[in-house]
Protein backbone atom coordinates (compact mmCIF):
# COMPACT_ATOMS: atom_id res chain seq x y z
CA UNK A 1 0.00 0.00 0.00
CA UNK A 2 1.43 3.40 -1.02
CA UNK A 3 1.80 6.29 1.43
CA UNK A 4 -1.08 8.12 -0.31
CA UNK A 5 -3.36 5.08 0.05
CA UNK A 6 -2.40 4.72 3.72
CA UNK A 7 -3.12 8.39 4.29
CA UNK A 8 -6.57 8.24 2.62
CA UNK A 9 -7.43 5.11 4.60
CA UNK A 10 -6.37 6.80 7.85
CA UNK A 11 -8.26 10.01 6.98
CA UNK A 12 -11.53 8.17 6.30
CA UNK A 13 -11.14 6.18 9.53
CA UNK A 14 -10.39 9.36 11.46
CA UNK A 15 -13.42 11.24 10.10
CA UNK A 16 -15.74 8.37 11.06
CA UNK A 17 -14.27 8.28 14.56
CA UNK A 18 -14.42 12.06 14.85
CA UNK A 19 -18.13 12.09 13.99
CA UNK A 20 -18.74 9.29 16.49
CA UNK A 21 -16.87 11.19 19.20
CA UNK A 22 -18.72 14.40 18.41
CA UNK A 23 -21.98 12.55 18.86
CA UNK A 24 -20.78 10.99 22.12
CA UNK A 25 -19.59 14.19 23.78
CA UNK A 26 -22.46 16.29 22.51
CA UNK A 27 -20.21 19.11 21.34
CA UNK A 28 -18.56 21.72 23.53
CA UNK A 29 -21.49 24.15 23.12
CA UNK A 30 -23.47 22.06 25.62
CA UNK A 31 -20.73 22.18 28.25
CA UNK A 32 -19.80 24.75 30.87
CA UNK A 33 -16.20 23.54 31.16
CA UNK A 34 -13.40 22.19 29.02
CA UNK A 35 -11.14 20.10 31.25
CA UNK A 36 -7.60 19.17 30.21
CA UNK A 37 -5.91 16.67 32.47
CA UNK A 38 -2.99 14.30 32.68
CA UNK A 39 -2.11 11.76 35.34
CA UNK A 40 1.11 10.14 36.52
CA UNK A 41 0.32 6.86 38.23
CA UNK A 42 1.01 4.81 41.28
CA UNK A 43 0.89 1.26 39.93
CA UNK A 44 -0.10 -1.96 41.68
CA UNK A 45 -0.33 -5.61 40.75
CA UNK A 46 -3.32 -6.93 42.69
CA UNK A 47 -4.42 -10.54 42.11
CA UNK A 48 -2.23 -10.65 38.97
CA UNK A 49 -3.98 -7.63 37.51
CA UNK A 50 -2.25 -4.30 37.04
CA UNK A 51 -4.18 -1.38 38.52
CA UNK A 52 -3.50 2.33 38.22
CA UNK A 53 -4.31 5.08 40.72
CA UNK A 54 -3.58 8.81 40.70
CA UNK A 55 -0.21 9.84 42.09
CA UNK A 56 0.20 13.24 40.40
CA UNK A 57 -2.55 15.10 38.55
CA UNK A 58 -2.18 18.06 36.20
CA UNK A 59 -5.39 19.99 35.55
CA UNK A 60 -6.26 23.00 33.38
CA UNK A 61 -9.92 24.05 33.18
CA UNK A 62 -11.52 26.62 30.89
CA UNK A 63 -15.01 27.95 31.44
CA UNK A 64 -17.26 28.53 28.46
CA UNK A 65 -16.83 32.07 27.11
CA UNK A 66 -13.52 32.73 28.89
CA UNK A 67 -10.16 32.80 27.13
CA UNK A 68 -8.05 32.21 30.24
CA UNK A 69 -8.26 29.08 32.41
CA UNK A 70 -10.20 29.34 35.66
CA UNK A 71 -8.17 26.58 37.30
CA UNK A 72 -4.55 25.46 36.92
CA UNK A 73 -3.32 22.80 39.34
CA UNK A 74 -0.63 20.21 39.85
CA UNK A 75 -1.51 18.11 42.89
CA UNK A 76 -0.47 14.90 44.64
CA UNK A 77 -2.56 12.08 46.03
CA UNK A 78 -1.14 10.08 48.94
CA UNK A 79 0.64 6.84 48.14
CA UNK A 80 -1.70 3.95 48.97
CA UNK A 81 0.38 2.26 51.65
CA UNK A 82 -2.39 -0.31 52.09
CA UNK A 83 -1.24 -1.88 48.81
CA UNK A 84 2.52 -1.35 49.26
CA UNK A 85 3.41 -5.03 48.92
CA UNK A 86 1.75 -4.95 45.46
CA UNK A 87 3.23 -1.61 44.44
CA UNK A 88 5.61 -0.93 41.54
CA UNK A 89 8.73 1.12 42.11
CA UNK A 90 8.24 4.87 41.65
CA UNK A 91 10.19 5.95 38.56
CA UNK A 92 11.85 9.38 38.59
CA UNK A 93 11.05 9.75 34.87
CA UNK A 94 7.36 9.93 35.75
CA UNK A 95 7.69 11.93 38.97
CA UNK A 96 8.16 15.63 39.61
CA UNK A 97 10.31 16.44 42.63
CA UNK A 98 12.58 19.30 43.68
CA UNK A 99 16.07 19.79 42.29
CA UNK A 100 17.41 18.86 45.70
CA UNK A 101 15.68 15.48 45.86
CA UNK A 102 15.98 14.42 42.23
CA UNK A 103 19.70 13.43 42.31
CA UNK A 104 19.07 11.33 45.44
CA UNK A 105 16.19 9.48 43.77
CA UNK A 106 18.22 8.95 40.60
CA UNK A 107 21.13 7.54 42.65
CA UNK A 108 18.79 5.19 44.51
CA UNK A 109 16.99 4.17 41.32
CA UNK A 110 20.28 3.36 39.59
CA UNK A 111 20.68 0.50 42.07
CA UNK A 112 17.83 -1.20 40.18
CA UNK A 113 19.39 -0.82 36.73
CA UNK A 114 21.97 -3.37 35.54
CA UNK A 115 24.87 -1.78 33.66
CA UNK A 116 26.83 -3.57 30.95
CA UNK A 117 29.93 -4.27 33.01
CA UNK A 118 30.97 -7.41 34.89
CA UNK A 119 31.11 -5.83 38.34
CA UNK A 120 27.58 -4.46 38.06
CA UNK A 121 26.21 -7.70 36.60
CA UNK A 122 27.77 -9.65 39.47
CA UNK A 123 26.43 -7.26 42.10
CA UNK A 124 22.92 -7.26 40.62
CA UNK A 125 22.50 -10.93 39.70
CA UNK A 126 19.22 -11.00 41.62
CA UNK A 127 17.72 -8.49 39.16
CA UNK A 128 18.44 -10.43 35.96
CA UNK A 129 15.15 -12.33 36.22
CA UNK A 130 13.24 -9.04 35.95
CA UNK A 131 14.70 -8.22 32.51
CA UNK A 132 11.73 -8.40 30.08
CA UNK A 133 13.67 -10.13 27.30
CA UNK A 134 14.84 -13.75 27.37
CA UNK A 135 17.84 -13.28 25.06
CA UNK A 136 19.16 -10.39 27.16
CA UNK A 137 18.77 -12.43 30.34
CA UNK A 138 20.72 -15.29 28.72
CA UNK A 139 23.50 -12.89 27.66
CA UNK A 140 23.83 -11.50 31.19
CA UNK A 141 23.86 -14.94 32.83
CA UNK A 142 26.37 -16.29 30.33
CA UNK A 143 28.65 -13.27 30.74
CA UNK A 144 28.49 -13.64 34.52
CA UNK A 145 29.29 -17.36 34.45
CA UNK A 146 32.15 -17.02 31.95
CA UNK A 147 33.38 -13.64 33.23
CA UNK A 148 33.08 -12.52 29.61
CA UNK A 149 33.50 -8.74 29.39
CA UNK A 150 33.54 -8.86 25.57
CA UNK A 151 30.06 -10.36 25.45
CA UNK A 152 28.76 -7.43 27.49
CA UNK A 153 30.54 -4.92 25.25
CA UNK A 154 29.04 -6.45 22.10
CA UNK A 155 25.50 -6.32 23.50
CA UNK A 156 25.82 -3.10 25.48
CA UNK A 157 23.02 -1.25 23.65
CA UNK A 158 20.62 -4.16 24.02
CA UNK A 159 21.43 -4.60 27.71
CA UNK A 160 20.94 -0.91 28.47
CA UNK A 161 17.60 -0.90 26.64
CA UNK A 162 16.09 -3.84 28.50
CA UNK A 163 17.69 -3.02 31.85
CA UNK A 164 15.67 0.20 31.86
CA UNK A 165 12.51 -1.64 30.84
CA UNK A 166 12.94 -3.91 33.86
CA UNK A 167 11.79 -0.91 35.91
CA UNK A 168 8.24 -1.86 34.93
CA UNK A 169 8.66 -5.25 36.69
CA UNK A 170 9.90 -4.11 40.08
CA UNK A 171 7.00 -4.81 42.42
CA UNK A 172 7.75 -4.75 46.14
CA UNK A 173 6.67 -8.29 47.03
CA UNK A 174 8.79 -9.79 44.22
CA UNK A 175 12.05 -8.14 45.27
CA UNK A 176 14.84 -9.62 47.42
CA UNK A 177 15.20 -8.03 50.87
CA UNK A 178 18.09 -5.77 49.82
CA UNK A 179 15.95 -4.20 47.11
CA UNK A 180 12.89 -3.94 49.32
CA UNK A 181 14.96 -1.58 51.49
CA UNK A 182 15.91 0.48 48.42
CA UNK A 183 12.25 0.47 47.36
CA UNK A 184 11.29 1.88 50.79
CA UNK A 185 13.98 4.51 50.46
CA UNK A 186 12.58 5.56 47.08
CA UNK A 187 9.13 6.08 48.63
CA UNK A 188 10.59 8.01 51.57
CA UNK A 189 12.61 10.29 49.30
CA UNK A 190 9.53 11.00 47.22
CA UNK A 191 7.11 11.49 50.12
CA UNK A 192 9.47 13.82 51.98
CA UNK A 193 10.27 16.00 48.99
CA UNK A 194 9.30 19.65 49.52
CA UNK A 195 7.38 19.93 46.24
CA UNK A 196 5.47 16.70 46.80
CA UNK A 197 4.53 17.83 50.31
CA UNK A 198 3.33 21.21 49.02
CA UNK A 199 1.11 19.49 46.42
CA UNK A 200 -0.64 17.08 48.80
CA UNK A 201 -4.43 17.42 49.02
CA UNK A 202 -7.26 15.86 51.00
CA UNK A 203 -8.40 13.21 48.52
CA UNK A 204 -12.11 13.14 49.37
CA UNK A 205 -12.48 16.93 49.24
CA UNK A 206 -10.50 17.19 46.03
CA UNK A 207 -12.44 14.44 44.25
CA UNK A 208 -15.73 16.11 45.12
CA UNK A 209 -14.42 19.37 43.66
CA UNK A 210 -13.19 17.60 40.53
CA UNK A 211 -16.55 15.88 40.15
CA UNK A 212 -18.31 19.25 40.13
CA UNK A 213 -16.40 20.14 36.96
CA UNK A 214 -16.52 16.72 35.30
CA UNK A 215 -20.32 16.61 35.61
CA UNK A 216 -20.65 19.84 33.61
CA UNK A 217 -17.86 19.63 31.10
CA UNK A 218 -15.87 17.71 28.54
CA UNK A 219 -12.67 16.02 29.68
CA UNK A 220 -9.77 16.01 27.22
CA UNK A 221 -7.12 13.36 27.85
CA UNK A 222 -4.82 10.91 26.08
CA UNK A 223 -5.61 7.17 26.09
CA UNK A 224 -7.54 5.08 28.56
CA UNK A 225 -5.17 4.63 31.50
CA UNK A 226 -6.01 8.10 32.84
CA UNK A 227 -9.67 7.09 32.91
CA UNK A 228 -8.87 3.86 34.73
CA UNK A 229 -6.84 5.78 37.34
CA UNK A 230 -9.73 8.20 37.85
CA UNK A 231 -12.25 5.36 38.30
CA UNK A 232 -9.99 3.45 40.69
CA UNK A 233 -9.14 6.52 42.77
CA UNK A 234 -12.76 7.63 43.08
CA UNK A 235 -13.70 4.10 44.10
CA UNK A 236 -10.89 3.80 46.65
CA UNK A 237 -12.12 6.93 48.46
CA UNK A 238 -15.79 5.94 48.12
CA UNK A 239 -16.69 8.96 45.98
CA UNK A 240 -19.20 8.42 43.20
CA UNK A 241 -17.62 8.82 39.75
CA UNK A 242 -19.91 9.45 36.81
CA UNK A 243 -18.40 7.39 34.02
CA UNK A 244 -20.71 9.16 31.57
CA UNK A 245 -18.60 12.32 31.75
CA UNK A 246 -18.11 13.62 28.22
CA UNK A 247 -14.65 12.81 26.91
CA UNK A 248 -12.33 13.57 24.02
CA UNK A 249 -9.33 11.27 23.65
CA UNK A 250 -6.58 12.95 21.61
CA UNK A 251 -5.08 9.50 21.00
CA UNK A 252 -7.43 9.24 18.00
CA UNK A 253 -4.83 11.43 16.25
CA UNK A 254 -1.92 9.05 16.94
CA UNK A 255 -2.00 7.62 13.44
CA UNK A 256 -1.69 11.10 11.94
CA UNK A 257 1.47 11.77 13.95
CA UNK A 258 2.87 8.31 13.23
CA UNK A 259 2.56 9.05 9.52
CA UNK A 260 4.27 12.42 9.94
CA UNK A 261 7.00 11.39 12.40
CA UNK A 262 8.63 8.33 13.94
CA UNK A 263 6.25 8.26 16.91
CA UNK A 264 3.15 9.74 18.49
CA UNK A 265 4.14 10.51 22.07
CA UNK A 266 2.46 13.55 23.56
CA UNK A 267 5.72 15.51 23.56
CA UNK A 268 6.57 14.56 19.96
CA UNK A 269 3.05 15.50 18.82
CA UNK A 270 3.18 18.86 20.58
CA UNK A 271 6.63 19.71 19.17
CA UNK A 272 5.46 18.85 15.66
CA UNK A 273 2.40 21.11 15.96
CA UNK A 274 4.42 23.90 17.52
CA UNK A 275 6.86 23.96 14.60
CA UNK A 276 4.22 23.49 11.89
CA UNK A 277 1.34 25.65 13.09
CA UNK A 278 2.04 27.63 16.25
CA UNK A 279 5.50 29.22 16.02
CA UNK A 280 4.85 30.89 12.65
CA UNK A 281 1.31 32.11 13.42
CA UNK A 282 1.15 35.35 15.44
CA UNK A 283 -2.29 34.68 16.93
CA UNK A 284 -1.57 31.06 17.90
CA UNK A 285 1.91 31.94 19.12
CA UNK A 286 0.56 34.69 21.37
CA UNK A 287 -2.15 32.41 22.80
CA UNK A 288 0.45 29.71 23.40
CA UNK A 289 2.95 32.02 25.12
CA UNK A 290 0.33 33.75 27.27
CA UNK A 291 -1.01 30.41 28.49
CA UNK A 292 2.51 29.14 29.10
CA UNK A 293 3.25 32.16 31.30
CA UNK A 294 0.14 31.47 33.37
CA UNK A 295 1.05 27.83 33.77
CA UNK A 296 4.66 28.49 34.72
CA UNK A 297 3.41 30.21 37.86
CA UNK A 298 2.01 26.85 38.95
CA UNK A 299 4.71 24.62 37.51
CA UNK A 300 8.18 24.65 39.00
CA UNK A 301 9.68 22.11 36.60
CA UNK A 302 8.87 22.24 32.89
CA UNK A 303 9.42 18.75 31.45
CA UNK A 304 7.54 15.90 29.77
CA UNK A 305 5.74 13.69 32.32
CA UNK A 306 5.17 16.65 34.56
CA UNK A 307 1.38 16.18 34.40
CA UNK A 308 0.67 19.91 34.27
CA UNK A 309 3.03 20.31 31.32
CA UNK A 310 1.39 17.28 29.67
CA UNK A 311 -2.06 18.82 30.21
CA UNK A 312 -0.74 22.04 28.62
CA UNK A 313 0.47 20.15 25.54
CA UNK A 314 -2.88 18.37 25.29
CA UNK A 315 -4.62 21.73 24.85
CA UNK A 316 -2.88 22.43 21.55
CA UNK A 317 -3.49 19.00 20.07
CA UNK A 318 -7.17 19.46 20.92
CA UNK A 319 -7.35 23.04 19.60
CA UNK A 320 -5.67 22.06 16.32
CA UNK A 321 -7.55 18.77 15.92
CA UNK A 322 -9.38 19.89 12.77
CA UNK A 323 -6.05 20.25 10.98
CA UNK A 324 -4.94 16.72 11.82
CA UNK A 325 -6.45 15.08 8.73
Amino acid sequence: MSFKEKYIKYKNKYLKLKNKLKHQIGGSNEDNYLIFLDIEFQNFNIKNKQQHYILELGLIIFEKGKSEPILIEHINFPILSKYKRNMRLIDIQYSTVSERTEPEIIKNQNEFIIKANLVDVENKKALIKFIPDRETKDILRKASEMKDKTLLDIHKTRIEKYAKKAMFNYYYERLPFKYKKLFDKQIDLYNNDSLVKSRQIKPEDYLLKLNSYLSKGTMVHKEGTDLEALRNTFSYYNINYDGKTKKYDIAIHNRYFQLKMTGASLYQSYCYLYEKYISNNKTLSKEHDNLLELIKRNMSIFKPHNPLYDAFMTIFIYNLKDRLV
